[in-house]
């Protein structure tokens, strides 16, 4: 036997036997799902249909390297905070955030530890203050909220729009004149895990409405002259980050797993239009607007490139679905936010590529010229320099 034949025998035999291995580690698989599925309920409903209509980021490059510069935050309020999703602050410069336990909690001075200020029950995400000191509440569970300054009394303003309920109030946002924009994230209920230090499966709610790819987000707004809610844009792809301009001419809001950002016309000759306003290399969570009137964008993590081939396929989404969450695209452990322009171009970006002292941000607030970063991951707050 000559060397070219013995070498061609040998390429085609471990190529055979590649695939072999390949199509048994499917197979497995598969089987792995079948049997998962038959012994186990789903929490959540399964229907995937294909997901088109933008591109699949997979690396961070140019604007978006990797830096630095979030590795410098201090900590604060270490042992205190557990999964504050975002800062909000009063007119006196008190911080507060929405806690698992049903509690918008108030940061002491030093913003080291934190005391229950009002209970609201269900899973408050965020807060913002009105003209009058009341807290609108954008909680997951029980829809738009309202807690009274002086009494502390809850009110819920809204649970339904458009016949359809208010299923995963995420962000808000309260304009000058009352009315408060919101987004309601996707139909995907978050199931009540009371074992679990989350106490909502907001994660396990998200991930639902990735796997399956339903456009069903929605930015809303109440209007406090008429007690309604209306639909500002729908059919989101997981509806999620609300802010206003600083002149209140627009508002924009993030449609976190089709990696952009909106923005709808609120006065002038565009009123009442929306159109993409940023297409980002990573998911936004929470934007926000900074006193200049630029714009900070939360990431709560970097690409994962096996997310390319899952939106690709309702058939292997429909897999990865059935198996344990072990198994599932994870996000990486790291910090990153990006820096916009009032024309939602990127100026800069902000990592800490370790996720030791920042990691899962989901949104980035500034106040008196500091960074205050919200996180579902740490357990504590990420505050560094503007």
């Amino acid at each position: 036997i000559n060397a070219e034949y013995m070498g061609h025998f040998l390429s085609v035999y471990f190529f055979s036997l590649q695939t072999m291995i390949s199509l048994f580690v499917v197979s497995s698989v598969v089987a792995l799902a079948l049997a998962i599925m038959f012994t186990r309920p789903l929490p959540y409903a399964l229907s995937p249909v294909p997901i088109e209509g933008f591109d699949v980021p997979v690396a961070l490059e140019g604007l978006w390297a990797a830096n630095d510069r979030l590795q410098s935050a201090s900590r604060l309020a270490e042992g205190h905070v557990n999964q504050f999703e975002t800062l909000f602050f009063d007119a006196g410069g008190r911080m507060y955030a929405g806690s698992p336990n049903g509690s918008i909690v108030q940061f002491s001075e030093d913003k080291q530890s934190v005391t229950e200020w009002a209970y609201v029950g269900g899973r408050p995400l965020v807060g913002a203050f009105d003209a009058d000191g009341n807290v609108l509440v954008a909680n997951v569970i029980l829809g738009l909220q309202r807690v009274d300054a002086a009494t502390r009394q809850v009110t819920i303003l809204a649970n339904r729009a458009n016949g359809r309920p208010i299923n995963f109030a995420d962000d808000l946002v309260v304009a000058a004149d009352g009315r408060v924009f919101f987004s309601d994230a996707t139909h995907f209920h978050p199931k009540h895990t009371p074992e679990t230090e989350e106490q909502w499966d907001i994660l396990g709610a998200s991930n639902a409405a990735l796997i399956n790819g339903h456009r069903t987000g929605r930015l809303l707004v109440w209007d406090p002259a008429t007690l309604t809610t209306e639909v500002v844009l729908g059919n989101l792809f997981f509806a999620n980050g609300v802010t206003l301009s600083k002149d209140e001419d627009f508002v924009v809001i993030a449609e976190t797993f089709a990696f952009r950002l909106h923005r709808c016309w609120l006065q002038g000759a565009r009123k009442g239009q929306c159109e993409i306003f940023a297409n980002l290399t990573c998911f936004p969570d929470g934007v926000s607007t900074a006193p200049d009137g630029t714009f900070w964008v939360a990431h709560p993590s970097p690409p994962v490139a096996s997310l390319q081939h899952l939106f690709a396929s309702p058939a292997l989404r429909s897999i990865v679905a059935l198996l344990p969450k072990m198994l599932h695209p994870a996000p990486i452990k790291h910090g990153l936010i990006s820096h916009l322009d009032r024309n939602g171009v990127v100026m800069e970006t902000r990592h800490d590529p370790t996720g030791s002292t920042a990691d899962f941000v989901t949104a980035a607030t500034e106040h008196d010229g500091v960074l205050y970063l919200g996180s579902l991951h740490t357990k504590w707050v990420a505050a560094v320099a503007r």
